[in-house]
């Protein structure tokens, strides 16, 4: 896995990045945030740190659904967390349970398509093609955590 440092990561760094051929990380110098690059063109940001002498790393989020300012907050969290000594483990479990409340059914339909269709199929474009007509125009902006397994069978 490659991974290059530069200097400060910017918004305009990040959406002039192309694919890589394989996964590679983009690091600011020094301080363990980066930014994760797939070969779908998924954009995640990362932190590796160092707790009780164990190296450890966490995903934050994707871009550009994640801002870089929004990263660099939890960043700022999880480094007051080292500092005083707590495992980050625990803002990391907050924030990811935090973020599956909020996700809608277009944004896990979007998901679908970007980290597993467009990875492992060649008929990805169907599958996002049915997704968007048939899935996307009932339950459109509609939070996951919203809906009941009853309601399915309504439709």
């Amino acid at each position: 896995m490659p991974s290059d440092a530069i200097n400060k990561i910017t918004d305009a760094k990040i959406r002039g990045l192309s694919r890589p051929k394989e996964r590679a990380f983009l690091f600011e110098e020094g301080t363990g945030f980066g930014l994760r690059l797939e070969p779908s063109g998924t954009k995640s940001f990362v932190i590796w740190y160092r707790f009780n002498g164990k190296q450890d790393g966490v995903t934050l989020g994707r871009y550009p659904k994640l801002s870089l300012s929004g990263a660099r907050a939890r960043v700022i969290k999880i480094k007051q967390k080292l500092e005083r000594g707590e495992d980050p483990r625990i803002v990391i479990k907050e924030t990811r349970r935090a973020n599956r409340n909020f996700y809608t059914v277009e944004d896990l339909c979007d998901e679908y398509v970007e980290r597993h269709a467009k990875v492992k199929k060649k008929s990805w474009k169907e599958d996002q093609r049915i997704l968007n007509k048939d899935i996307v125009p009932i339950w459109n902006n509609r939070e996951t955590s919203d809906i009941k397994k009853r309601m399915l069978y309504t439709y």
